[in-house]
This record gives structure tokens, C-alpha cells and sequence, in this order.
């Protein structure tokens, strides 16, 4: 019998919510040994600013990408993973989220009911809305509360 998640992919942003989200995720992947992959999507700068700003700003967006990736794999491997994978990818964190899913054959997305937006409460959890609605596979949408 095939086990329902083989691959799950879990999305991060550096907010509570999602740190909760790798803790739910860690949790089924290790119940269901399942593979684990941590992602987060930053935010790409123009090539309109030209250099060296440009090469400035692709610097502190890599760096704070890999800052929040760090956290997360900490925080997976505290809760029981064993070598979770971990992704950066440059675009808009809906758009990325989803493709990384059907790209990867991702079997469930599992990401925060709220996260960091930069406009702010305006379009807090319109990521989650936008991969659930989307996503060619099953999300889970975990609340900050989950631990």
C-alpha cells in the first residue's frame, strides 16, 4: 500500500505561523517517512538599480533568505526531522510556492496561516489563500497556535 505523503514541501517566511507549519509538517513527514523540504521565495531585486546596488540588494535578500532558512531547519530538525532539504528560490512567494509543488511532484504543501507580507496586515494569510486555491496538490493551512 502507498503511503499517502511520500514528499511534502513546506513553505517559510520567517513567521511564527510558518515556524508552526514546520513543526506540523516535520511532524507528518516523520510519522509517514516522507521526505522534507523546506522553501521560502524572496523578492528578487530590479536590474533597474544597477550595480553595485544591485548586487547589494541580491546580497541582503540571499542572506535573510538563508537567515530563514537556517531557522527552519533548526526548528524541523528539533522536532524530529532528519535531513530536511531546504530551498531559496527568487519570485513572488504564491507563484513560487505553487510551481515548486508541481515541479517537485510534491505529494502535500504545508504552509502558515499568516506570515510577513510587505503590505502588511492588508494581505495577511492572502499566500495560504492563494496556494490552497491553487496548489495542483493537497495544502494544509496550520494556524500560529500549532506547536
Amino acid at each position: 500500500m502507498q503511503r499517502p505523503f511520500e514528499s511534502i514541501l513546506v513553505a517559510v517566511d520567517g513567521s511564527d505561523h510558518a515556524y508552526a507549519a514546520v513543526r506540523t509538517a516535520t511532524r507528518l513527514a516523520v510519522a509517514l517517512s516522507a521526505r522534507l523540504t523546506i522553501m521560502t521565495a524572496y523578492h528578487g531585486p530590479s536590474d533597474a538599480l544597477g550595480e553595485p546596488n544591485y548586487s547589494r540588494a541580491l546580497g541582503q535578500a540571499l542572506a535573510e533568505a538563508q537567515r530563514v532558512l537556517n531557522e527552519a531547519r533548526s526548528v524541523a530538525v528539533n522536532a524530529g526531522a532528519r535531513d530536511p532539504q531546504v530551498e531559496a528560490l527568487a519570485g513572488s512567494p504564491a507563484a513560487t510556492i505553487i510551481e515548486t509543488a508541481g515541479a517537485g511532484g510534491y505529494d502535500l504543501v504545508v504552509v502558515g496561516s499568516r506570515g510577513h507580507s510587505r503590505l502588511g496586515a492588508a494581505l495577511l494569510g492572502s499566500v495560504s489563500s492563494e496556494v490552497a486555491a491553487r496548489a495542483s496538490c493537497p495544502v494544509l493551512v496550520v494556524g500560529g497556535a500549532a506547536a
